[in-house]
């Protein structure tokens, strides 16, 4: 990237690049198959992109065996996915995915971090000549009514 005269950066990309962005991510099981029969036009344009981008909301667990427990406090309510649902995504087209939204911890921390991890394990890391192209800032800003009162 080289600085231009205002003090911004301009990124200097000598081919082409393309992101796709979707909004919220919020699937309980994997739908890829269907999705190739019935929307195979909307699949081209997500496996096509260099970057394809989602919200993920909820978590990714596999309840019967997960021995941490569902948060007091949640996003409004606990959303849960298969957690085939990481390696679904990333069949569609996904390989850059925020987790940063007021569902992560619905599960707690513990299934917070077992759900960053399927996604570790099921979506690619950006391909090494498109790391000065892409960065994710993902924040959060909840408001949760406090239950105590």
């Amino acid at each position: 990237m080289a600085a231009d005269t205002g003090g911004r950066f301009a990124a200097d990309v000598p081919d082409s690049f393309t992101l796709t962005a979707v909004g919220d991510l919020i699937i309980t099981a994997p739908i890829s198959e269907r999705m190739k029969r019935t929307s195979p036009d909307l699949i081209r344009i997500l496996q096509s992109a260099d970057v394809t981008f989602g919200n993920f909301e909820g978590s990714a667990l596999d309840l019967p065996k997960f021995d941490g427990y569902p948060a007091a406090l949640t996003g409004g309510n606990w959303l849960l996915s298969s957690p085939k649902v990481p390696s679904d995504l990333r069949a569609m087209g996904f390989n850059l995915v925020s987790r940063a939204n007021n569902h992560a911890t619905d599960f707690g921390v513990k299934g917070m971090l077992t759900t960053d991890e399927s996604f570790d394990t099921a979506i690619q890391r950006i391909p090494e000549e498109h790391l000065d192209r892409i960065a994710l800032v993902g924040a959060v800003a909840a408001t949760l009514a406090d239950v105590t009162r």
